[in-house]
Protein backbone atom coordinates (compact mmCIF):
# COMPACT_ATOMS: atom_id res chain seq x y z
CA UNK A 1 0.00 0.00 0.00
CA UNK A 2 1.27 3.35 -1.17
CA UNK A 3 1.56 6.60 1.41
CA UNK A 4 -1.27 8.77 0.78
CA UNK A 5 -0.37 11.70 -1.53
CA UNK A 6 -0.31 15.15 -0.07
CA UNK A 7 -3.97 16.03 -1.90
CA UNK A 8 -5.51 13.72 0.26
CA UNK A 9 -4.15 14.77 3.76
CA UNK A 10 -6.83 16.96 4.51
CA UNK A 11 -9.67 15.39 2.65
CA UNK A 12 -11.45 14.37 5.98
CA UNK A 13 -11.97 17.58 7.36
CA UNK A 14 -12.45 19.26 4.07
CA UNK A 15 -15.56 17.45 3.30
CA UNK A 16 -17.17 18.42 6.24
CA UNK A 17 -17.33 22.15 4.73
CA UNK A 18 -18.21 21.17 0.75
CA UNK A 19 -20.22 18.35 1.08
CA UNK A 20 -23.18 20.09 3.01
CA UNK A 21 -22.65 19.28 6.31
CA UNK A 22 -24.30 21.94 8.34
CA UNK A 23 -25.07 21.94 12.15
CA UNK A 24 -28.86 21.31 13.40
CA UNK A 25 -29.86 19.40 10.04
CA UNK A 26 -30.61 15.62 9.55
CA UNK A 27 -30.15 14.53 5.99
CA UNK A 28 -30.42 10.59 5.17
CA UNK A 29 -30.32 8.59 1.41
CA UNK A 30 -30.31 5.06 0.88
CA UNK A 31 -31.11 2.75 -2.03
CA UNK A 32 -32.29 -0.62 -2.16
CA UNK A 33 -33.06 -2.98 -5.14
CA UNK A 34 -35.22 -6.19 -5.35
CA UNK A 35 -36.50 -8.89 -7.10
CA UNK A 36 -34.32 -11.72 -8.48
CA UNK A 37 -33.10 -9.72 -11.44
CA UNK A 38 -32.79 -6.39 -9.78
CA UNK A 39 -35.62 -5.13 -11.91
CA UNK A 40 -37.20 -2.66 -9.22
CA UNK A 41 -34.80 0.34 -7.45
CA UNK A 42 -35.96 2.08 -4.42
CA UNK A 43 -34.11 5.86 -3.26
CA UNK A 44 -35.59 6.72 -0.28
CA UNK A 45 -34.11 10.40 1.38
CA UNK A 46 -35.21 12.62 4.09
CA UNK A 47 -34.35 15.68 5.44
CA UNK A 48 -35.11 17.17 8.97
CA UNK A 49 -34.28 20.77 10.16
CA UNK A 50 -34.10 20.41 14.10
CA UNK A 51 -34.30 24.40 14.53
CA UNK A 52 -37.78 24.57 12.94
CA UNK A 53 -38.73 21.37 13.71
CA UNK A 54 -39.94 20.69 9.66
CA UNK A 55 -39.18 17.31 8.02
CA UNK A 56 -39.59 16.14 4.06
CA UNK A 57 -39.13 13.34 2.14
CA UNK A 58 -38.79 11.97 -1.07
CA UNK A 59 -39.37 8.46 -2.23
CA UNK A 60 -38.34 7.42 -6.60
CA UNK A 61 -39.54 3.83 -7.58
CA UNK A 62 -38.12 2.44 -10.56
CA UNK A 63 -39.24 -0.99 -12.57
CA UNK A 64 -37.55 -2.38 -15.32
CA UNK A 65 -39.66 -4.54 -17.24
CA UNK A 66 -38.25 -7.42 -18.55
CA UNK A 67 -38.60 -8.20 -22.16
Amino acid sequence: MSPPTFADLGKSPEDLFNKGYTHGFLKVDATTRAGDRKEGEFKTSAAHNLGSGKLGGNLDVKYKIPA
